[in-house]
């Protein structure tokens, strides 16, 4: 009986293939790469009032995070199917609520560091600059049209969350998780989660975040929880990059 509880557990969250994760990275090259050049080249020339290079990076990050949900929905066979195997679907209050409690306990944690060692440390003060560029997305949201503050926000809230919980916590997790065991699993996606930002002060933060949306990721077998919070953090970071900067950095 321990044995059979043993294996239910072991493979609770569902198994994704290297091939899948493959095609999945694979028609999101395939479909991002292209569009972006074309979007690249061909917008500033069809939209002239969309050719400064605060447009077109964002159509084109929105484009590329796109590009990977649909690459996942396309290697999976399917939005049901991928939802499915990513376990991306309603989650109980319950879950949300232990979600939203690691995410406070990592603000805490980063506003007491910072306060406590901000003057002090420079590596904090870094950190505490790395946040406020990400909130502010690079100054880009300084001065913006509504039009183009709606776009900014609706990728950083909305498609970039969505499409980093699905690769990180959800096909690369699965991966993962059919071969190492928890621990090892959310130390390695946490890092790779981590290397995956540009911004090195950055990392120390995105990989805790990481830690905590993996543990619960684990614990609850949803990838919905730390996605909701995954939003409100990035709605966290631009408020407070506005509160201390007014996005001018």
């Amino acid at each position: 009986m321990n044995a059979a509880q043993l294996t239910i557990n072991t493979h609770s969250i569902p198994q994704v293939t290297g091939r899948t994760l493959l095609l999945a990275l694979g028609y999101s090259i395939g479909i991002g790469a292209p569009l972006g050049v074309l979007t690249g080249f061909g917008l500033p020339a069809v939209f002239p009032a969309l050719s400064s290079i605060e447009w077109l990076s964002t159509i084109i990050v929105t484009e590329v995070y796109l590009s990977f949900i649909a690459g996942h929905v396309i290697a999976f066979g399917g939005l049901r199917q991928m939802t499915q195997t990513l376990q991306l679907g309603a989650a109980s209050w319950r879950n949300i609520g232990l979600a939203f409690v690691l995410w406070l306990a990592l603000w805490g944690i980063l506003i007491t560091t910072y306060i406590g060692l901000g003057s002090s440390l420079g590596i904090v003060r870094e950190m505490g600059s790395a946040i406020l560029k990400i909130g502010s997305l690079y100054g880009r949201l300084n001065g913006a049209s509504p039009a183009f503050m709606t776009l900014a926000i609706f990728q950083t809230v909305l498609i970039s969350p969505l499409a980093e919980e699905i690769l990180f916590r959800g096909s690369l997790y699965g991966w993962l998780r059919g071969k190492l065991s928890a621990s090892l699993t959310i130390l390695i996606s946490s890092a790779l989660f981590a290397l995956y930002h540009p911004l090195i002060y950055l990392w120390p933060i995105a990989f805790l975040f990481g830690l905590m949306a993996g543990s619960v990721r684990e614990r609850t077998q949803s990838l919905t929880p730390f996605l909701i919070m995954h939003m409100v953090n990035s709605i966290a970071m631009i408020g407070i990059a506005y509160v201390v900067t007014g996005w001018r950095i």
